[in-house]
């Protein structure tokens, strides 16, 4: 007997193997997405596959940079809710989220939008720092270090004598920032 395991449960393992918890339900019954528009449910559509595959090959790809992200939703993040309950997200591409929407930012990214920081976010020792530590403090002093030069080459300089300019408010920046990266 073989088993044929789909992609999205071998998505769902690497995410595992990446030291966050995924549940995966290994149940014979199918599960659909109930996805509700003004207050009627959205139907399920059956499709021809063969004509699929002719409408898939003539699409053009898109750029992951600019597809939307999510902004807010209705309920909080985290909180457990029961099947079937609706969910309001609002989306939008990173070229729209602007810096301003966080708490305590950094001087230097007033102004700007989250797509507009993609050299410090893309940077793979910076990335790895912002993403491996939720607060500053933790950071070891070499990993510190690295990411104020990170900061310091993309016209984000250091100053530790005001807040709006310290490393913990670029860090805070930066870190919110990655929440909207691919």
């Amino acid at each position: 007997m073989s088993i044929r395991i789909p992609n999205a449960l071998i998505n769902a393992a690497n995410l595992a193997a990446r030291s966050e918890k995924v549940f995966i339900d290994l149940t014979q019954q199918v599960k659909s997405a109930q996805i509700v528009r003004r207050g009627f449910q959205v139907p399920a559509v059956k499709v021809d596959l063969t004509k699929v595959q002719q409408v898939i090959g003539d699409l053009i790809a898109v750029d992951p940079k600019v597809l939307p992200r999510v902004v807010s939703q209705s309920i909080q993040a985290g909180v457990k809710v029961s099947a079937g309950t609706s969910v309001d997200l609002v989306l939008a591409p990173r070229s729209a989220i602007p810096f301003d929407l966080f708490e305590g930012v950094h001087l230097s990214f007033k102004g700007k939008m989250v797509d507009q920081v993609d050299p410090i976010a893309t940077n793979a020792e910076a990335r790895k720092i912002l993403l491996t530590y939720e607060n500053p403090q933790d950071i070891p002093a070499a990993e510190k270090t690295l990411l104020t030069q990170v900061f310091n080459q993309n016209q984000v300089p250091i100053d530790e004598t005001s807040t709006d300019t310290s490393f913990n408010a670029a860090f805070n920046s930066m870190r919110n920032a990655m929440a909207f990266q691919e």
